[in-house]
């Protein structure tokens, strides 16, 4: 493991407590993430999400670096098609200019108009290149680490959306850019009670797929339970075992 330094995407998982104790815990877990020696920790968007209470990262991240003093904080990432470049890049720079070298500005797709969101993350890239914090390139595919070399940027792979041979998505990055893999890890003291856990989630995940909004952990589901196919495909998604 020479030279892989672990870092956290918190995507504020939500409960039956409730989206703001789900905020406030995401708050609490990049102290925790630090005070472990992680060495970033960004924030998810989403809406319209029973199971995820995170929908701006970008104040999540001005919170959690208020209560942090060294640890990377950034997001992973602001649906970039969907706003003004202008107001996000505003944003991140004042954020840099706050807590200089700690920021990162991840930007994602999500299902925005690819058109859109090209022109806006170059728009916001563009803006960032003198005082911004650096530009990271979300993406599950060779298309959008194509994109982060032609804006400079950093790269990171969302393992958990398409876990089949992700190396491929690195064949076409230029030397010197960063890197990184986001996935979905559950790890338990041992490797039954691992894949256990990970077998619950992927319950969730699966009734998500079709079409049930549930906050997590959701209800008990037993495998067989589960359309064959779409689980087992959810679970390639998940690592799992011991520490």
């Amino acid at each position: 493991m020479n030279g892989v330094r672990l870092s956290l995407l918190d995507q504020s998982p939500a409960g039956t407590d409730g989206p703001a104790a789900a905020i406030q815990a995401s708050v609490h877990r990049a102290m925790h993430a630090e005070h472990l020696g992680l060495h970033r920790i960004w924030y998810a968007e989403h809406h319209h999400h029973a199971a995820f209470a995170g929908t701006s990262p970008l104040i999540h991240a001005a919170m959690a670096l208020s209560t942090t003093s060294t640890i990377r904080v950034g997001t992973g990432g602001v649906l970039a098609g969907f706003q003004g470049p202008r107001h996000v890049a505003a944003a991140f720079t004042t954020l840099e200019r706050s807590f200089p070298g700690r920021v990162d500005a991840g930007l994602g797709r999500a299902n925005a108009p690819l058109d859109d969101y090209v022109r806006h993350t170059e728009a916001i890239a563009t803006a960032l290149a003198h005082d911004g914090p650096p530009v990271w390139i979300l993406g599950v595919g060779s298309r959008s680490a194509v994109q982060a070399n032609d804006l400079g940027a950093g790269y990171a792979f969302g393992h958990f959306f398409n876990p089949d041979r992700p190396e491929r998505a690195f064949e076409d990055r230029k030397p010197g850019l960063p890197n990184l893999v986001a996935a979905r890890v559950v790890t338990r003291r041992t490797d039954l009670a691992a894949r256990t856990a990970a077998e619950q989630f992927v319950a969730w995940r699966t009734r998500r797929d079709l079409g049930r909004n549930e906050s997590l952990p959701g209800v008990p589901t037993a495998w067989s339970d589960l359309p064959h196919d779409a689980a087992e495909r959810n679970l390639r998604a998940v690592v799992w075992g011991c520490p």
